[in-house]
């Protein structure tokens, strides 16, 4: 469903757009539809006056929140609308997308169908990109948190695992690349689920809020009804350390040596994978940074977008 374009001056107070430039936006597009669920994207063209003459590169953006909360309106914190700005400047496209999120009380669990959505709006954007003048061939995956855990399984997996629509079944979801921003990459690791009963009960007994936190996430991927076995089995299915290969795509990763959400040794572990296969890769690692980058100095977001940048350069034309 085509929308009208809107246009307005995008983030002038903060970003690093070019003086004066506006932004078509096309809002609330429906990718897909079901289960009475509809679900929505964002287009961000490159500003008026920079538009190329040919079609625009594409970066499908994927927001955090934990697999429950956050939406497609994530660019709020200060380093991720100047990435988007910068991003734009350099005549890229960002697509920023919905998919199904678990409720909190972990009842209604949102695997898969939460990677089978952000497959579907790969395909999506693929199947419509001559109708927004994007470049089909020239796809890629930015990811936060969360976000960046559902782009690193999007881009490792094979094309045909997720399937989801069958409308968009004849596009493919395969990417050029990943950026994976502080995102989770061995779910085993991440919620220490190799801890036996014992040492699981001292956690709840003396840190209850973390106990609560684990299990809340866990219900994210099996509901509320599980058993330790079963708890291995799916983690493993939902990493995407489990699918990397000689076939896996260039990932850059950037994360904050102070991350206690998602600690920086989930990246450290990719990265490693990633050089025993031998894929074109690089980890940033930013001193004294949090989970979401939220304490980045002027410097510190001056280098993600240099970072950002310098990547989507050699790794989105690679076809061209």
């Amino acid at each position: 469903m085509r929308q009208t374009v809107i246009l307005f001056f995008f983030f002038v107070f903060a970003c690093r757009l070019s003086a004066g430039a506006v932004v078509p936006v096309w809002k609330d597009i429906v990718y897909k539809e079901i289960d009475g669920r509809s679900l929505k994207l964002d287009i961000y063209l490159p500003p008026t006056g920079i538009l190329p003459e040919t079609r625009c590169p594409v970066v499908i953006y994927i927001h955090g929140g934990s697999w429950i909360t956050g939406s497609k309106e994530a660019f709020v914190i200060p380093y991720m609308d100047e990435v988007l700005c910068s991003v734009l400047d350099e005549g890229y496209a960002v697509v920023s997308i919905e998919y199904l999120l678990a409720d909190t009380l972990g009842k209604t669990p949102s695997f898969p169908e939460a990677v089978i959505d952000c497959k579907d709006a790969v395909r999506w954007v693929r199947a419509h990109a001559s109708e927004y003048g994007l470049d089909s061939a020239r796809i890629g995956l930015w990811g936060s948190s969360a976000g960046a855990h559902l782009s690193l399984l999007c881009a490792y997996t094979p094309d045909t695992l997720f399937m989801g629509d069958t409308l968009l079944a004849d596009f493919s979801a395969d990417v050029d690349y990943v950026i994976d921003d502080y995102g989770p990459a061995d779910l085993n690791k991440l919620f220490r689920t190799r801890l036996g009963p014992v040492l699981l009960g001292c956690v709840k007994l003396f840190a209850p809020s973390l106990y609560k936190e684990r299990e809340m996430m866990l219900s994210v991927f099996l509901g509320t009804e599980r058993n330790r076995k079963q708890i291995k089995t799916v983690c493993e299915y939902y990493s995407p350390t489990t699918y990397v290969d000689r076939e896996s795509v260039p990932t850059l990763l950037l994360h904050g040596d102070k991350d206690k959400v998602v600690p920086l040794k989930q990246s450290r572990k990719l990265a490693k994978m990633l050089e025993k296969h031998k894929i074109a890769h690089r980890l940033v690692i930013y001193p004294d940074a949090g989970h979401s980058f939220r304490t980045f100095t002027r410097q510190d977001i001056d280098n993600i977008c240099d970072n950002i940048l310098d990547f989507l350069h050699l790794y989105s034309h690679k076809n061209h």
